[in-house]
């Protein structure tokens, strides 16, 4: 087994790791299996529904049973999963067989009435001379076959060994319940050859799991010490992606009249984007989104300094050119090498009923009228944060301030919206957005980036996410 095969099971238990690997193999043989017994039984079935002596009340039981198995085959799939496979193939053993006993009952009956018949080529009679009894011996492996069959089944699915123990004890115990109870007969001479062979074969199948599992386990722990530090690094990078995660806010909240809705998606582990919202003043909301450069730990790292250090500049001001300007010599002391962050901040005035935003680098939002559903694309924007020690006076002037009233809609996004990218190489760009916006103007902010999502997730297809994506809507309700 190669260790990039091997690796899916490292992240669990011995155990769990085991049963998985098992279970995987389960389910390649669980379709060739239905097959194969389906044949079988569908043979055997045949056989009895010509045989001259079947009762009529056997034909209701035939015919359920064949029904049975047949849908069994068909629509297992349905009903299966690597959870409950094993638990699966218990039943469709336990039940198979079961029905295999009902046919040999069937045979034992028909057996009876050939008897009665003078009929003397599969069974032997013997008089009581003082009683006048019939004593019948049934031919070698008329019960047996079902065990010897479940016995085989030990060997062809990779069962745990108390399922080994349950099949074997099915196997070896319901010949002689047949013989008891069906021909009140427990004289078992002639079929102990056939129960000796199940026993040698339920010792094979458990010395076979015994191997297999000291086999996956060597693998295990060979792999495990070989690949011990990447094992680590990943754990820790997950944990490091449920702190990210916990960093942003709630994805949907209304705070006064303003409903705010957002979503982030890192394209690893750790990614590069961020959006939070402020409660200012009772007047006043503040938006935030910003995307650093790259996606993984160095972009995290700096995430995390951006987020503690804007909770902090707000305490003092919230004026967007301030903030902007603060946050820039925050990443320019900070960053180790040249790494970028564009950001946009924006105010809402709900008194003034106005916006001021500043955009530092970033892609261009877009407004949303809600009296005409006009979709205007704020284009004005200063340097990105880092690119230089401070923001000039020539920058201050990209400050942009508009109306902001009922119904209107602000949408934020980082470029793993625009960038996402299809089969075929083509990306979503800004034409779809638009489009997509347009149609649905008149929904509110969460619908709105359900909408998004649902409408890139279709378009990229199968692709798997190439750059981190980010959705940040807020509207005046």
């Amino acid at each position: 087994m190669e260790i990039l095969e091997f690796d899916k099971y490292l992240t669990k238990s011995k155990n769990d790791a085991y049963a998985d690997f098992i279970d995987k193999k389960n389910f390649s043989i669980l379709n060739g299996f239905l097959y194969f017994f389906g044949f079988i039984f569908f043979v055997k079935t045949i056989d009895k529904y010509f045989s001259p002596s079947l009762d009529f009340f056997d034909l209701p039981i035939l015919t359920i049973s064949f029904i049975a198995i047949f849908f069994l085959i068909f629509r297992y799939k349905k009903y299966v999963s690597l959870g409950n496979i094993r638990k699966f193939i218990s039943i469709v053993l336990i039940g198979s067989l079961s029905i295999l006993i009902i046919i040999e009952i069937i045979d034992i009956k028909t057996d009876n009435k050939i008897v009665e018949n003078k009929s003397k080529e599969f069974m032997s009679i013997e008089t009581d001379g003082v009683q006048g009894k019939i004593v019948l011996h049934a031919t070698p492996g008329n019960a047996t076959d079902v065990g010897i069959l479940m016995a085989i089944s030990l060997l062809i699915f990779r069962l745990d060994r108390r399922q080994i123990i349950e099949f074997f004890c099915f196997a070896f115990f319901a010949p002689m319940l047949m013989y008891l109870f069906f021909m009140n007969d427990l004289s078992l001479q002639n079929d102990i050859p056939w129960l000796v062979i199940i026993v040698l074969i339920s010792a094979i199948a458990l010395y076979i799991e015994k191997r297999r599992r000291l086999k996956f386990f060597g693998q295990y722990d060979f792999y495990y010490k070989r690949g011990f530090e990447n094992l680590r690094m990943k754990k820790e990078l997950d944990y490091a992606r449920q702190m990210q995660l916990s960093m942003l806010p709630e994805s949907n909240t209304i705070i006064y009249d303003i409903e705010i809705a957002g979503i982030s998606n890192p394209a690893s582990e750790v990614g590069g984007d961020y959006f939070d919202y402020f409660h200012i003043s009772q007047d006043k909301i503040g938006v935030f989104i910003c995307d650093v450069s790259g996606h993984g730990v160095a972009s995290g790292l700096m995430l995390a300094g951006l987020r503690s250090s804007i909770h902090l500049i707000l305490e003092d001001t919230s004026e967007p050119v301030a903030v902007m300007k603060k946050l820039n010599r925050m990443v320019r002391k900070t960053q180790n090498k040249k790494m970028f962050v564009t950001a946009i901040f924006a105010v809402i005035d709900l008194k003034e009923n106005k916006c001021n935003l500043f955009n530092a680098g970033h892609l261009p939002p877009y407004k949303v009228s809600g009296d005409t559903g006009e979709i205007f694309k704020i284009k004005n924007h200063g340097i990105t944060l880092g690119a230089t020690d401070k923001i000039d006076h020539n920058q201050l002037s990209q400050e942009v301030t508009f109306e902001f009233l009922k119904n209107d809609k602000l949408i934020f996004y980082t470029d793993g919206v625009t960038e996402a990218m299809d089969n075929k190489k083509e990306e979503y760009g800004f034409e779809k957005i638009e489009k997509l916006i347009s149609a649905h103007s008149d929904k509110r902010p969460a619908e709105l980036v359900d909408l998004l999502c649902k409408d890139i997730t279709s378009f990229i297809g199968g692709i798997s996410q190439r750059d981190d994506l980010t959705i940040l809507i807020t509207g005046r309700i």
